[in-house]
């Protein structure tokens, strides 16, 4: 029973939704998680931006990360593709763990990063801004007949 807007108890015929309550695993099996996060810590000169971190992320799916300034997003993701070293907890993808590695070895296992704001070199043509990210970065690529070619504008053909 849950107190209704006029006081009243009302029988609710569905559970309601808690966000803290404990997945309920025996009627829906949790699959792995691609990417799993457990309890990430890290301190800059006694602050903790990030104070037991976990967090899974499903293949095939997209995930949110909100909250306010200061609240170490950044961070984690600074962890998670390691640009700085956590101080303790794990960072696991694919199945394997990753804590503590370095930007390029995360990037070869497929776990890539991008940036909110991405500028490429105005002095550029987009395929050649296209043309500086790595060969064997994981997602699209450039079909190979165009790889090579510079638009007719730029060589100064007609």
């Amino acid at each position: 029973m849950t107190p209704s807007a006029e006081g009243c108890a009302v029988e609710r015929s569905e559970p309601e939704y808690n966000a803290l309550s404990p997945p309920d695993t025996v009627s829906s099996p949790r699959t792995m998680a691609l990417l799993e996060v457990r309890a990430l810590t890290r301190s800059f000169y006694g602050f903790h931006a990030l104070n037991g971190v976990d967090l899974d992320v499903e293949e095939g799916t997209i995930t949110g990360l909100i909250g306010p300034n200061g609240a170490g997003k950044t961070t984690l993701f600074h962890c998670v593709s390691g640009l700085i070293p956590p101080q303790s907890g794990r960072v696991v993808f694919d199945g394997r763990d990753i804590t503590g590695k370095t930007p390029h070895r995360i990037t070869q296992r497929g776990l890539v990063r991008t940036f909110q704001i991405a500028r490429g070199f105005p002095r550029l043509s987009v395929i050649e801004n296209l043309m500086l990210y790595g060969a064997r970065q994981p997602g699209e690529t450039l079909p190979p007949c165009r790889a090579g070619r510079r638009s007719s504008s730029r060589s100064g053909a007609p």
